[in-house]
């Protein structure tokens, strides 16, 4: 089942105290030289409906400053025009000069606009424009909320610095179809804008998205999400605040799966809250509602305030998802300016650069450092918490910061015990609210570090590779490498020989750190290619390999996996290919015609004879290979295509963990499945005939899975065995996906897939036919291998045929159909007591090409080639 799991990295990230457990340690790429992840960020979309003339003004801060009241710039914002008009660039400015006298930021935030088509009138509706922030950024300094991504202009506004270079911080885009008619002016007048579309209210309710007023979540009949794989698994910052109208949070995978189909109810519910403690204080003590229609809407649902509660012509109404022509609102409102204060728009940023693992401390005085900037005043003195050796967070001593000016600092006395120190750093404004470093500490996270000698070496994991194809022209391995201290890995390379032959060692390069809590470790995910010319390998030749990793230490430590000699891989020959291919997998040979891992020929209990058999039960993807396992068996012989039978068919048992309800193979709640795939370049590209499944292929599978479900550890596992009377037949198309053509040569595979958490009994197959019809044992003689087929004329130029045949010993029905070359069926009848068969086949309405005719009985099928040659 596809659910976040644990990693904790105590040396370099938060460690959670309580039972709350932080979510899953990813292998990513990150920015090298800091904590940051940059992550993308999807868009929103405006429409406009209907007409309501109505006029909402700028708000005071604006008309302050235009009347030179002040002269207080509080953020500047500057935008890189593409496509304006010199009046459309002025209104765009308006918009531009409104925000940037709400919101304060020291880093000048950059926006990208184009004025673009963006097509016309649809279903009533027409779109105006979208926005988005151009990256979202997690592992910030100065965030509110632990593991979160913030979009990257608030990003920067919490960190005070630059976080992207010239990069912009904003994208939109505007339409300039000649539907939409635009008013460009920035009076927002009355008799001008009647029945028209501001830009100056359409941009400053675009730029409120590209300053974070969007969420990830996400829906698709019958799945909701949130923090998809485009962005790992972390929430927005705006995601944190919406719940539902029993409070509760809907990024609470204690209370709604992600992905699951409570979620998606959740999404489509109309009853979902921005729950933001300012925006519902400044809303009448009533968390402000949220635009979530029971038909998702793309662009528009969870990242709007809700259409029918603030109306157009009222304080509120900037940020629904559509605006009305004649609607004039130059004023963001004020549930949205809290909301934004509740995200970190006015917030105070504790900038701290954490303290690392060390062996120069031992002995010496230790200096904690921080920045803290407020947007508000502080109340009371910055305090630091700390422990010892102690991971128990109620033992922690706090003390108070010295300060001077912003900078504020705390020395601890020098020791020379080696110590594991684990600490936090808080500061609380007049408001109270109360800010810490990391966010949301020390319930969530703290930061780590060790003082000492290491003496250790890195510790490698790493799943061994145990057979490959002859035809193979390299060997990937993937380790992930664990040093006690973060100093960081040095280097990890390969060391490893062909039939005892010492080959050059090659090196793995970093693809990847793992990140927790936002927080970048030192600990990696490297991977190292073995390179092999054509004809370097063959069958029965074996390759020894080991793994090796050195630290950043003083002392160097390196380790290797395995800790004495090498990992084995043997060498598998692919013969020549053949037509067809039949195995009924009870000769002692048998298993000389695959290889792979994970499955084997035997005789289980329930069994009367051989046949595949996955583990049983299969086991769950482990944590060093993601979470997910494959499982596969290699036959050893290709397969040359044909157009005249081009099916796979065979007998199996399939109790693999079934999906959610309603997923799709390939989606991410598409849990465990089996599939037949095929490989047309000797085992490099490998494609599936068909979709995969899972035990809700039948219903017989699916209950014998559910009837035995235990629960440990957070998983639920089926302990239903597998008998020899769930068999059941399987017929796979090798044409089907369009990818194999006849005439080609493929390898053939079956493959298990398990991801972590739970699992079944898993795959059985017997009976294995390979381009050539299965006959079933029965008392009376095959009749049709003795049956006369004629089909004329062949080709035929009008699709016309005449079938003549006799079936002699038929008594019973015959299934007649016509296929094309992928399996797709295009006429079907059956015929009763088919003895001496006379039928005249009209295919007219069939395009020129190569058919399949099939007769087929309980027993056997023979297939005929025709041609249509129109």
């Amino acid at each position: 089942m596809k659910k976040i799991l644990l990693l904790c990295f105590c040396l370099v990230s938060g460690l959670a105290w309580g039972q709350r457990t932080l979510p899953q340690a990813k292998k990513i790429r990150t920015n090298a030289s800091s904590d940051l992840i940059f992550l993308p960020a999807k868009g929103t979309v405006c429409y406009s409906t209907g007409q309501t003339d109505s006029r909402i003004g700028p708000p005071p801060e604006f008309l302050r400053r235009r009347g030179g009241r002040t002269t207080a710039t509080t953020a500047q914002i500057i935008v890189e025009y593409e496509g304006f008009s010199d009046s459309a660039r002025t209104a765009f400015q308006y918009a531009v000069d409104i925000w940037s006298s709400l919101i304060v930021s020291p880093v000048p935030i950059r926006v990208r606009a184009i004025w673009t088509n963006l097509g016309g009138t649809a279903n009533g509706s027409i779109v105006l424009g979208g926005a988005r922030p151009y990256a979202y950024v997690a592992g910030v300094q100065g965030a509110l909320k632990a593991n979160t991504a913030y979009p990257i202009a608030l990003a920067e506004k919490l960190a005070r610095q630059n976080l992207n270079g010239d990069q912009p911080d904003i994208y939109c885009q505007f339409n300039s179809n000649s539907q939409v008619n635009w008013y460009l002016g920035t009076d927002g007048a009355a008799n001008g804008s009647r029945g028209r579309q501001d830009l100056v209210t359409v941009v400053t309710h675009e730029l409120g998205h590209g300053l974070g007023f969007t969420s990830s979540f996400y829906a698709e009949n019958p799945i909701g999400v949130w923090g998809n794989d485009s962005n790992y698994g972390y929430p927005e910052a705006f995601d944190h605040f919406v719940v539902n109208a029993n409070n509760q949070q809907l990024i609470d995978q204690t209370l709604f799966s992600n992905p699951s189909n409570e979620l998606y109810r959740q999404l489509t519910s109309n009853n979902l809250f921005f729950n933001g403690p300012l925006a519902t204080q400044r809303n009448g003590g009533t968390k402000p509602k949220l635009y979530a229609p029971t038909t998702y809407s793309v662009g528009s649902s969870i990242s709007h305030l809700d259409e029918t509660t603030y109306r157009t012509g009222t304080a509120n109404a900037l940020m629904t998802p559509s605006l009305a022509r004649g609607e004039v609102n130059q004023n963001p409102g004020p549930i949205v300016m809290n909301i934004f204060t509740d995200m970190g728009w006015k917030s105070t940023s504790i900038l701290h650069e954490r303290l690392r693992d060390s062996e120069d401390l031992l002995g010496r005085p230790i200096t904690f450092r921080a920045t803290v900037v407020s947007d508000t005043t502080l109340k009371g003195n910055v305090r630091l918490s700390y422990t010892i050796n102690d991971t128990t967070r109620a033992n922690a001593t706090t003390v108070n910061m010295t300060q001077s000016g912003s900078e504020y600092t705390y020395t601890l006395a020098a020791s020379n015990t080696p110590r594991i120190i684990r600490y936090w750093i808080t500061a609380e404004d007049n408001s109270n609210r109360v800010f810490t470093s990391p966010a949301e500490a020390p319930s969530r996270a703290f930061w780590t570090f060790r003082i000492g000698t290491d003496n250790t070496p890195p510790t490698i994991t790493h799943v061994p590779q145990s057979t490959i194809l002859s035809t193979a022209d390299s060997l990937i391995l993937d380790a992930d490498v664990f040093d006690d201290f973060d100093f960081g890995i040095d280097t990890t390379y390969i060391e490893y020989r062909i039939n005892g032959v010492a080959q050059a060692s090659v090196p793995m390069p970093r693809l990847g750190y793992y990140v927790t809590n936002g927080i970048r470790s030192n600990n990696i995910y490297a991977v190292g290619v073995l390179t092999f010319p054509s004809g370097r390998i063959k069958g029965g030749d074996k390759i020894e390999y080991r793994i090796v990793a050195r630290d950043r230490s003083k002392a160097r430590n390196q380790g290797t996996l395995p800790a004495t000699g090498y990992f084995t891989v043997n060498v598998a020959g692919v013969g020549t290919a053949v037509a067809e291919y039949v195995n009924d997998f009870n000769a002692t040979t048998a298993a000389n015609d695959f290889s792979g891992n994970g499955f084997q020929i035997t005789t289980p209990t329930g069994f009367l004879d051989a046949a595949i058999h996955s583990d049983h039960p299969y086991v769950d993807g482990p944590a060093s290979q993601g979470y997910e396992a494959n499982y596969v068996y290699t036959l050893l012989k290709p397969i040359r295509l044909s157009d005249q039978d081009p099916f796979i068919r065979f007998d199996e048992i399939c109790l693999v963990e079934p999906g959610a309800a309603g997923s799709i193979f390939g989606s991410s709640d598409f849990y465990d499945y089996v599939v037949v795939e095929g490989s047309r370049d000797g085992g490099k590209t490998w494609v599936p005939f068909d979709d995969g499944w899972d035990a809700r292929a039948n219903n017989e599978w699916l209950t014998a899975y559910n009837s035995q479900l235990v629960r440990a550890n957070g998983a639920e596992n089926s302990t239903y065995a597998g008998t020899a009377g769930l068999y059941k037949r399987r017929e796979v198309n090798m044409l089907g996906s369009g990818y194999f053509s006849p005439g080609q040569q493929v390898l053939v595979r079956f493959r298990l897939f398990a991801d972590q958490l739970s699992h079944g009994w898993g795959w059985s197959i017997d009976n294995l036919y390979i381009q050539r019809a299965k006959p079933v044992v029965t008392s009376v003689e095959p009749t049709l291998q003795r049956a006369m087929i004629a089909v004329s004329p062949n080709p035929s130029n009008t699709g016309e045929f005449l079938v003549e045949a006799d079936f002699p010993s038929v008594t019973q029905s015959l299934g007649l159909s016509v296929t094309n070359l992928f399996g797709q069926s295009l006429y079907q009848k059956t015929i009763a007591n088919p003895g001496s068969l006379r039928e005249r086949l009209s295919l007219t309405n069939l395009p020129a090409g190569t058919y399949l005719i099939r007769f087929q009985t309980d027993a056997e099928v023979i297939t005929r080639r025709v041609v249509i040659a129109k």
